[in-house]
């Protein structure tokens, strides 16, 4: 294989494929890989395949994105989306480590997972760490064998520079014990780097989480992604991030789990230049604004800021943040989850009111809002956001206050058209979308594709066929939420009636999940057979993608 112009792979992404199949294509030395889509080692074809990446006559076409090296077990993949690696990665029980010494990996490596290495690998690791873009240390490592983390520690006197000079990012979940900055903070610096995620359980106390902190402008000059989770919650480390946020001119996204939303946290954020995205996340937890934010007193504060994320309550702070941005510029994201009620109403549509300042507005998500009445009226000026292009809301309400029916989803919609990602659900009081909120939603948003309803049971008689007047072209995924199940009298007589229903409101094929918490009821089953009927259709095994109970 040829180093200057390294391999790609490009395969089926189906987790059913055929195995003897892909095992016979893989036995020729010759062999050529090309499809549409990447796809996943699974363990009998890797092995199989290993072998052949020494061979200097094999011509396939094959790169390495990633790589999960464990003392028994590696996992090679080929999807360019991380998110994706990581959730859908599997483990291979074979000591095969032996096998990355000769292979010309991509410089397109993206992971690295290093679990329980041992301490006769530690020479072989540190040949693939020069290529390495992300490093991956999950928890099961820290408290083990760290002999192949010597290079990143800088503990070897005979290290003139460290091997890991290109090394774009670092992913330790979750850290353990009191050695911080031993494990994750290099001797030299890394220019390079700019992706810095640490999470921490509480046995690594306040002192060294204060010393990992200060030591990451030094370490990490050119950081521009700093994702930290559970670090502790006091005026101390708030004092250190702080000091260490300033000495972080690149930055440009930052992400906290578990540490108040204050002021001494706020103020360096809002004068940073080139700062992007902020994410505040509590921790199973009430987050409050202690104080009046200083964000309101700054003009000039977040010229570039283009998604926010925040958990805190719906008050008249957080109208004071979304108006003190849209001062500046809109926003492109937008997120806010909200953990207590947020009565009266007025705190909710003042909130909305605030959105609505953002006109560039894309993407919009408002989780786990509580409200005891919610008027129809709510939503109704998001449609002044005309370049949505994903939604997503989920709504609590305890009383049975005033329905939110079809045409009230309608009305909002008919002002959003670039719309592409729809999620919508109202839980509790009067619910009234039904299964002609589909056809309303289609009808007003040409480029959905995606779409999540949580559809009342009791209001499930299907739309007469002409309703949509047109098939819909982009539509590919539906998602039935939480406890949308179809009662025995609903009107449908079978969910033969429903596939066909919703099979025709496409011309691509549709993939329909239903989430229903699946308690072997009739009204849950029903929607259960409707999702396998797709599946099948689609090729898959059936399976509904409830969460059934046992």
């Amino acid at each position: 294989m040829d180093q200057q112009n390294p391999p790609t792979v490009t395969m089926s992404d189906s987790f059913t494929s055929d195995l003897s199949t892909a095992t016979d294509q893989i036995s020729r030395p010759k062999l050529r890989a090309q499809s549409a889509h990447p796809m996943l080692f699974i363990p009998e074809l890797l092995l199989e395949f290993m072998p052949y990446l020494h061979d200097p006559d094999f011509e396939a076409d094959v790169g390495i994105d990633y790589v999960s090296i464990n003392s028994v077990g590696l996992v090679c993949k080929a999807w360019r989306e991380p998110s994706l690696a990581i959730k859908w990665r599997k483990e291979i029980w074979a000591h095969v480590l032996y096998m990355l010494v000769p292979v010309r990996v991509s410089p397109e490596l993206r992971w690295v997972f290093v679990r329980t290495p041992t301490r006769n690998d530690w020479y072989r690791f540190e040949m693939v760490a020069g290529r390495l873009h992300t490093l991956v240390i999950p928890s099961d490592t820290l408290d083990m064998d760290l002999s192949v983390l010597a290079a990143l520690g800088g503990t070897r006197p005979d290290y003139k520079r460290t091997p890991f000079e290109n090394l774009r990012g670092i992913d330790a979940h979750m850290v353990s014990g009191s050695n911080l900055v031993t494990i994750i903070v290099p001797r030299l610096p890394i220019p390079s780097l700019t992706i810095l995620e640490v999470g921490v359980d509480t046995s690594v106390d306040a002192a060294s989480q204060v010393s990992f902190l200060q030591l990451i402008p030094d370490r990490f000059p050119s950081l521009s992604t700093l994702k930290l989770w559970s670090f502790s919650d006091n005026k101390h480390i708030h004092t250190t991030l702080r000091s260490t946020i300033r000495k972080l001119g690149q930055l440009r996204h930052i992400f906290l789990h578990g540490l108040s939303f204050t002021n001494e946290i706020t103020a360096p954020l809002s004068a940073m230049p080139a700062l992007e995205i902020v994410e505040f996340e509590a921790s199973g937890r009430q987050l409050h604004l202690h104080h009046r934010l200083r964000w309101a007193d700054n003009t000039g504060a977040f010229t570039r800021l283009s998604h926010l994320k925040l958990h805190l309550a719906f008050d008249e702070e957080t109208c004071s943040i979304l108006r003190t941005i849209a001062t500046n510029h809109s926003l492109q994201r937008l997120s806010l989850t909200h953990y207590a009620s947020c009565n009266p109403q007025a705190k909710l549509d003042a909130v909305i009111s605030a959105i609505t300042q953002h006109s560039q507005l894309r993407e919009l998500e408002l989780k786990d809002v509580s409200v005891e009445v919610m008027s129809r009226a709510t939503f109704r000026p998001l449609g002044s956001c005309g370049a949505m292009e994903s939604l997503e809301f989920s709504i609590l309400t305890s009383k049975m206050g005033v329905r939110f029916a079809d045409h009230d989803l309608g009305d909002m919609l008919q002002h959003l058209p670039n719309l592409k990602t729809l999620r919508f659900s109202v839980y509790g009081g009067d619910n009234g979308l039904t299964l002609f909120s589909l056809v309303i939603a289609l009808r007003h948003c040409p480029l959905l594709e995606d779409v999540g309803l949580y559809v009342d049971a009791r209001q499930c008689a299907l739309p007469a066929p002409n309703q949509l007047r047109t098939r819909h072209h982009n539509l590919y995924h539906l998602n039935f939420m939480e406890g949308a199940g179809l009662p025995a009298n609903s009107g449908i007589d079978s969910a033969e009636a429903v596939a066909a229903f919703l099979s025709s409101l496409s011309t691509r094929a549709i993939e329909v999940r239903g989430t229903a918490q699946n308690d072997g009821s009739p009204e849950a089953e029903k929607w259960c057979e409707v999702s396998r009927i797709f599946q099948k259709a689609l090729g898959g095994e059936g399976e509904c993608g409830c969460r059934a109970q046992k």
